[in-house]
This record gives structure tokens, C-alpha cells and sequence, in this order.
């Protein structure tokens, strides 16, 4: 019984865990929509950014024309 026990509360600890990083996810994606209204050339970089680190590792020559668009962007505000 004592293990039934000690497994539920681990369940709960992770149960409550999951909720927390959801939540700061929420929050993540509103401060982006946020930030996308005020600056929207800002924003768009971090997107394109955030999405050519995620092709890196599968996709590395995709992933040079993802930074080659990051710069483009950055540099046509300036």
C-alpha cells in the first residue's frame, strides 16, 4: 500500500508539473501576440528564428534559407 501511495503523489507532483508548463505556455503565446502587435518586424524574426532552430538538426540546408530569411527580415527594418 505504501507504494500505491508513493506512485499517486509522484502522479500528482506530475499532474501539477504538466499544468504549470501549460500555463507558461499560454502565457508565452499571449506575450508573443503582444509583442506582435507593438513590433511586428521583431517578432516575425524571432518566429523565423525559432523555426529554423527546429530544422537544424533534420533539415540543415533548409535550415541555411531559414536563416537567410531571419537576416532578411532583420535587415529591412534597418
Amino acid at each position: 500500500m505504501r507504494l500505491i501511495g508513493t506512485l499517486l503523489v509522484i502522479c500528482m507532483v506530475f499532474a501539477v508539473m504538466k499544468l504549470a508548463v501549460m500555463a507558461l505556455l499560454i502565457a508565452l503565446g499571449i506575450r508573443l501576440l503582444m509583442a506582435t502587435l507593438k513590433h511586428p518586424r521583431e517578432a516575425l524574426g524571432f518566429m523565423l528564428m525559432l523555426a529554423t532552430m527546429s530544422l537544424i538538426e533534420a533539415h540543415p540546408w533548409i535550415a541555411l534559407v531559414g536563416f537567410s530569411a531571419t537576416a532578411m527580415v532583420t535587415a529591412i527594418g534597418k
